[in-house]
């Protein structure tokens, strides 16, 4: 018997989400009915704190990019939405930022096709997108999570960083596809930001 119910530690986990990113997010209720409440908490509070010091260090665009990559190689449609959905916000609002209205090469739809496609395919897609983009100093880091994805091992405090991502990620990704979560949105503050996704919007539509 769990001392603490699951739909209370469901919402709780659902409420901060909903405060932190704008949405509440689906995958709570599955990571709290796989884990019980308790332990649920514990590890979102131990995770999460080294998230958001990967979020500092790296910036939103690689650690979403990164994360959105993990979840296309690991055929997780739930993440790849919920990161993807927030790089492209975030590389939308850095175009912006330097006076364009440049939105991703691939669109949502695009990187949806992409998952469950080998590793090598994933990559050479990004890499490709990412040159248009603008973005080459992103492209090392997709083969560099897939090396660290495999072996397993850290040369150095980046790889450490990567390391952590894939666990934290692999954790969260296997009970998404096993609950088949339903997508839902941005896994981000930026979509807290209603104006600049309806900009996207529109960008994302002048583009097609």
């Amino acid at each position: 018997m769990r001392l603490i119910p699951d739909r209370l530690g469901a919402n709780t986990l659902k409420g901060v989400s909903g405060r932190v990113w704008g949405v509440r997010a689906n995958v709570m209720d599955d990571v709290v009915a796989a884990y019980g409440t308790v332990r649920s908490m514990w590890w979102f509070g131990r995770s999460m704190s080294r998230y958001d010091k990967i979020m500092a260090e790296w910036g939103p665009i690689r650690t979403h990019l990164v994360v959105t990559t993990l979840a296309m190689v690991s055929g997780c449609r739930y993440h790849t939405v919920g990161h993807g959905s927030a790089f492209q916000l975030h590389y939308f609002a850095a175009a912006e930022a330097a006076g364009h209205d440049w939105v991703f090469p691939l669109t949502d739809d695009d990187l949806l096709a992409l998952v469950g496609a080998d590793a090598d395919t994933i990559v050479s897609v990004l890499d490709d997108a990412l040159t248009e983009a603008g973005l080459p100093d992103e492209v090392p880091w997709l083969s560099r999570l897939v090396r660290v994805r495999e072996t397993g091992k850290a040369t150095d405090a980046d790889d450490k960083r990567l390391r952590h991502l894939v666990k934290m990620f692999d954790r969260l990704i296997v009970v998404a596809k096993a609950a088949s979560t339903e997508p839902d949105e941005a896994h981000d503050p930026i979509n807290l930001d209603h104006e600049l996704r309806d900009r996207y919007a529109r960008a994302r539509a002048a583009a097609s």
